[in-house]
């Protein structure tokens, strides 16, 4: 049994909680469900519109803007598909007070609205000024989306769990909870991570609407315009999903251990 079959199985044997968790659960599997039916049918339209017609072979011996482009958007597309569903797995198993329900339900339609609109002109745009802008636009999107789960959907439920756990005495789940929140729902890295991000996004936007950089010649490397805006799409991907996927994994590794210490010893709070 894995942990978090086991940690959801010894959470609905506790009493007066098997109907708040199973609502929990049940709110996270209809938006798991969601997602992974979106991801497939935009997965399928994605494949098609982006390698349709074109040609491998070269590529084995000069990597093209366009290829590097269109692995770009592969990565970043499967990469927000598999986090979403990373972190919905995380909240199955730490709440157990399920956010409130209308929320999630805004939530869903406005997550998936920013899901097919923003992949969808990615892949419909043909020309590097459009793709700058409609990827300014995510990333503003972005943000917006974090506030509102981190600040606006959880809240309730992070406030009932944290109240069951301490009036139980379960100080070993409170951590882990609260490691979930302030080290990743939460973290100031989270900040950091978007500015990063929104100084690249300058960057491309400069480079596609200005003549800031000028075409060099260099033997044997491809220093195209379009190679360098490539390149930096590559680097803005690269930079913001391995950010959140390497603290998704901190998170997780941390929230091990602590479930590790709670089996083996009594964890209480310090008296003062």
């Amino acid at each position: 049994m894995s942990k978090k079959d086991s940690r959801t199985e010894r959470t609905l044997n506790e009493p007066n909680i098997t109907t708040s968790k199973i609502r929990t659960i049940k709110a996270v599997r209809l938006a798991r469900r969601v997602l992974q039916i979106l991801a497939a049918s935009l997965a399928l339209s994605f494949t098609w519109l982006k390698f349709h017609g074109l040609n491998f072979a070269p590529l084995l011996g000069d990597l093209s803007a366009s290829f590097l482009l269109r692995v770009t958007l592969a990565l970043y597309y499967f990469s927000w598909v598999a986090g979403m569903a990373s972190d919905a797995d995380a909240q199955e198993v730490i709440y157990v007070e399920p956010p409130d329900r209308n929320r999630i339900v805004a939530m869903l339609a406005l997550a998936t609205v920013g899901i097919v609109i923003p992949f969808g002109l990615l892949c419909y745009v043909q020309s590097y000024k459009a793709f700058a802008l409609v990827l300014s636009a995510f990333l503003i999107f972005n943000v917006i989306i974090w506030r509102l789960w981190a600040y606006w959907l959880i809240p309730k439920a992070v406030e009932g769990t944290s109240d069951y756990y301490r009036s139980r005495g379960a100080y070993g789940e409170l951590i882990e909870l609260r490691v979930y929140i302030d080290n990743y729902a939460r973290g100031q890295w989270q900040r950091w991570r978007f500015l990063t991000g929104l100084l690249i996004v300058v960057l491309i936007d400069l480079l596609s609407f200005t003549r800031l950089y000028q075409p060099s010649n260099i033997a044997g490397l491809n220093t195209s315009n379009d190679f360098v805006l490539a390149t930096l799409m590559f680097l803005f991907v690269v930079v913001m999903e391995g950010w959140v996927w390497l603290n998704r994994i901190y998170c997780r590794f941390a929230r091990q251990l602590l479930d590790r210490v709670d089996t083996e010893y009594d964890l209480r709070p310090k008296m003062r």
